[in-house]
């Protein structure tokens, strides 16, 4: 068993948060727009979208003759149209992750009555599905990431009782039962980067407790605690640094950056209640959740910028919840809020984006949906194109739509009002012919006060000639 790990750097941390985060990120302090693209529902019924990889395919499950995830459901991938992944008589498959080179795993069920005994399968152009089993004797198995090289980790029953283990599926060994430690009851497995690497958590012995464990090459690691009884590991990028939540002596968890010959770093928002850390990416960004005043707030932590709270919605209404679903490679957020007005007896619930420089931004408000009434219902991934993938409906129907970012031609030369290559006395007559109040702050209003007046018309002459 590895020992305890101790509280290093979490002074620095928490300096950092009070100089970058107390003075949490605005809301909608730049505008984006997205485009909204409807995944289909080929053979009827709903749609519900389970993963994104970054060449902007998804997977899930279509088909379904209730609410998402129903009888009746199939597996899908999408890439420029959806594709059933299963034509035969399976009574229902769920895809659950894809990788970049479009691998798809998830699960299917292999038996004609409910209720299902869900088998792993794993989907590869030129092969179709294979089904991939389940641990021993097990009845039901969930797949829960996917590397580049089509390797697939989660947990799975490996018997008749409800005890599961972690597993990992390769190409090479087939499906392994990743084991405990000390002989424990159970283990999950969570995450798994492109060396093979497996993070999750195991327990440890006989009412030992559950702690983070890395498996590399074999070898089931503890990754210890921060002085407590348990720990979980969520994520692990390339580089090995690895994300999770683990207790102190007093059982209050506290979110944690593992990094080989670093050991575990506390990454716990000052005056916080409890932490935890859900995602890395390869920057060693991490993004998590804070638990302060009975609400549920989001940070991300970087290096180079500190640990932020990336702020709220209604900061004045009774409850509020902030939660983070993933995080791409420039640290772009995505999840969902949840503010309670008591007093008025509201509800508001919304499907957001977050980066520093827009802030939190409601994804109902910022997408161009056509004639079609689009409702977002939850955000589920967020590629490093910055492309999103939601659930909601679709004129009252349950639908996946990608939202894909609306990105502004750059005006290189906006004092060229006339577009000839040149700022001349066209472009003058042009900004006279404007002068005064504009109701939007487009060029010639080219300082955006909303009037276009002997300012505009100094930055029109400065720039007089040949646009560069």
């Amino acid at each position: 068993m590895a020992k305890n790990r101790t509280l290093t750097d979490h002074a620095a941390v928490a300096a950092a948060f009070t100089l970058a985060a107390l003075a949490a990120t605005p809301v909608s302090a730049q505008s984006v727009r997205y485009e909204v693209t409807d995944l289909g529902a080929p053979i009827g019924g709903a749609t519900n979208g389970a993963a994104l990889n970054n060449v902007g395919q998804a997977t899930g499950d279509s088909g379904n003759t209730g609410a998402p995830g129903g009888v009746g459901a199939q597996a899908f991938r999408f890439d420029q149209g959806m594709i059933i992944l299963n034509d035969g008589p399976e009574l229902r498959s769920l895809g659950r992750v894809i990788n970049d080179v479009g691998q798809v795993a998830g699960v299917i069920c292999v038996t004609d009555e409910l209720p299902c005994d869900w088998r792993l399968f794993r989907h590869t152009d030129g092969i179709g599905i294979e089904i991939l089993g389940v641990l021993g004797t097990g009845y039901t198995i969930t797949p829960r990431d996917i590397n580049g090289s089509g390797d697939v980790v989660g947990n799975s029953a490996f018997g008749p009782s409800s005890l599961f283990h972690a597993f990992l599926f390769t190409d090479q060994d087939g499906l392994i039962d990743l084991g405990t430690l000390g002989g424990g009851p159970i283990s999950d497995g969570m995450a798994v980067n492109d060396a093979g690497q497996v993070v999750g958590r195991t327990s440890i012995g006989e009412g030992g407790g559950l702690h983070a464990f890395l498996w590399d090459d074999g070898v089931m690691q503890d990754l210890g605690t921060l002085g407590g009884s348990n720990s979980t590991a969520l994520g692990i990028n390339d580089a090995g640094q690895i994300v999770g939540g683990a207790e102190l002596p007093d059982h209050t968890e506290h979110a944690f950056r593992y990094a080989p010959g670093v050991g575990m770093v506390d990454l716990h928002p000052p005056a916080a209640d409890s932490s935890r850390g859900l995602f890395i990416n390869d920057s060693g960004m991490v993004a998590g959740t804070f638990l302060i005043e009975q609400t549920t707030r989001a940070f991300r932590f970087g290096d180079e910028m500190g640990l932020v709270d990336i702020g709220v919605f209604d900061p004045a209404q009774d409850s509020v919840m902030v939660e983070p679903v993933d995080m791409n490679a420039s640290g772009q957020i995505v999840g969902r809020a949840l503010n309670i007005d008591f007093d008025k007896g509201t509800v508001t619930y919304r499907v957001f984006v977050w980066a520093p420089e827009t802030g939190l931004v409601d994804l109902n408000t910022a997408i161009d949906a056509g004639l079609r009434e689009v409702v977002l219902d939850a955000a589920v991934a967020i590629n490093d194109a910055g492309e999103i993938l939601v659930n909601g409906r679709v004129d009252g129907e349950y639908r996946s739509l990608l939202l894909q970012p609306i990105t502004e031609p750059t005006i290189i030369c906006p004092w060229d009002l006339d577009a000839d290559g040149d700022v001349g006395i066209t472009d003058f007559l042009t900004l006279l012919a404007a002068w005064g109040p504009v109701p939007t702050p487009d060029p010639p209003d080219f300082d955006g006060d909303g009037i276009v007046g002997i300012l505009d018309f100094l930055q029109l002459l400065a720039h007089w000639g040949a646009c560069p």
